[in-house]
């Protein structure tokens, strides 16, 4: 195990407060089809070959809009990583988002699409080692 993580380590990026090197289309609903880019931001995030795969967001808004972006934007990564594969790879990118509330206490989620290329996206929240399958999945047509 120590071999695999010494092998990769130099493709490990960890980053505060830096924009995603690329930008997400935004469909805006007021006015209809109105279209806007964003570049998300994180409070911190580790890439591997400069994809993140983990973001980290600690609360700075009281009713936790923060927990809400951070869920969004690891569901277009989730999308946007698996679009990038190789069809021949079977398994689904899982993408990690941990989010730390105002009690100190740490929520992980584990975002990936089952099916891809289908759009849903499944989000698994695992607190305190109770992994539990959130009531909905978030579909491309909210995102």
């Amino acid at each position: 195990m120590s071999f695999l993580i010494a092998s990769i380590s130099s493709e490990l990026t960890n980053f505060s407060h830096i924009s995603w090197a690329f930008s997400l289309i935004v469909d805006i609903q007021n006015p209809p089809g109105d279209k806007r880019s964003y570049t998300p931001k994180s409070d911190a995030e580790l890439r591997i070959a400069g994809f993140p795969h983990l973001l980290l967001e600690v609360i700075s808004h009281e009713n936790e809009t923060d927990r809400i972006r951070m869920l969004l934007q690891a569901s277009c990564l989730a999308r946007f990583g698996n679009s990038l594969r190789k069809p021949s790879c079977s398994n689904p990118l899982i993408i990690s988002a941990i989010y730390i509330n105002k009690d100190l206490q740490a929520d992980w989620y584990h975002v990936y699409q089952q099916n891809p290329p289908a759009p849903e996206v499944t989000i698994l929240l695992d607190r305190e080692g109770d992994a539990e399958l959130l009531a909905g999945q978030i579909c491309h047509d909210h995102v």
